[in-house]
């Protein structure tokens, strides 16, 4: 069974949960027979960096990592995330752990449908990491790098017939 827990940490509601759940289950089908999602975990206090206001996305991972050694994880966090030598990320996902974490902290927007369609690309983008794939040249293939709000804005919400390809591989 291959089977994902998704994790809200701190106060993301569950329906952007059950989204991303959604969305990852669309794209990912042949990946996922099962999804979970938990009720909300606290953040990890270990990965807050007063200095900079900022979880260090890298420390989610590796207590997600640990809370849940033998799954398939992916959290969505409320709050903002950055990795080493970035300003901060949208998200942070490690093959090897197959663990993967988003924030939607930077993804919100007053439009609704805007916002979860955000959520749902950077979910695929994640969780695209943990099953194999690289960034994309492809400016519309949601698997590609996207260091901006407008650049996950322009991109696609789906994997480009090489991602694809590659993903079946």
């Amino acid at each position: 069974m291959k089977k994902l827990i998704i994790i809200p940490l701190g106060n993301v509601e569950r329906e952007i949960a059950a989204h991303a759940g959604k969305e990852l289950k669309n794209t990912y089908s042949s990946e996922i027979d099962e999804i979970e999602i938990l009720g909300k975990i606290k953040l990890p206090e270990n990965a807050f960096n007063p200095a900079r206001n900022q979880y260090i996305a890298s420390e989610i991972l590796d207590f997600l990592r640990k809370k849940f050694p033998e799954q398939r994880v992916f959290g969505i966090a409320s709050e903002d995330i950055y990795a080493y030598n970035m300003n901060f990320v949208f998200g942070l996902a490690d093959i090897r752990r197959k663990a993967a974490v988003i924030s939607i902290a930077r993804l919100k927007h007053v439009d609704k449908k805007i916002f979860l369609e955000r959520v749902a690309k950077e979910a695929i983008h994640e969780l695209g990491h943990v099953l194999g794939l690289m960034h994309c040249s492809n400016r519309s293939c949601v698997m590609s790098f996207s260091n901006s709000i407008y650049e996950v804005d322009i991109k696609g919400k789906e994997l480009c017939d090489g991602c694809r390809k590659k993903l079946k591989a």
